[in-house]
């Protein structure tokens, strides 16, 4: 009798140990989010003027970094110029951490810039080992 009570606890024991573990992939999957919040689609601007940019970056673990970057996408269309105008192009980036960030910073157009549609790209990555990326563009028109 005293053998058979210490075969269940012994299976009991085996039982539990491999209830423990799924022994599955626990990787972040999930790419993080952006929410852009300034400038607005399609908010227009002229040259030298302070462009605020601001967004919220999310993920559900932990988030990494962010990138910005600004190009012309679609110049406007100008019988003739006296004066060349300028193609304003910026990048930005910097490390984010935590599960949300709010990030912003102010972009100044030069005093002759191309006019046209430009593209502002975000790109925010998260902390897994898989850099679950998301990109999210936003236009502006510069007049």
């Amino acid at each position: 009798m005293k053998f058979l009570k210490y075969a269940l606890i012994v299976l009991f024991s085996i039982g539990m140990m491999s209830c423990g573990s799924s022994g599955g992939d626990d990787t972040d999957k999930e790419a993080p989010g952006i929410t852009i919040k300034s400038p607005e689609a399609k908010e227009s601007f002229v040259g030298d003027a302070i462009v605020k940019v601001s967004f919220t970056a999310t993920d559900n673990v932990a988030l990494k970094s962010y990138v910005v970057n600004v190009k012309l996408t679609k110049a406007a269309s100008v019988a003739s110029v006296k004066v060349a105008p300028e193609v304003f192009t910026f990048d930005k980036s910097g490390l984010l951490s935590g599960k949300t960030q709010d990030v912003a910073f102010d972009m100044t157009l030069p005093g002759n810039p191309e006019k046209g549609e430009y593209t502002i790209e975000i790109k925010v990555t998260d902390a897994s080992t898989e850099e679950n990326i998301k990109s999210e563009p936003r236009i502006f028109v510069v007049e």
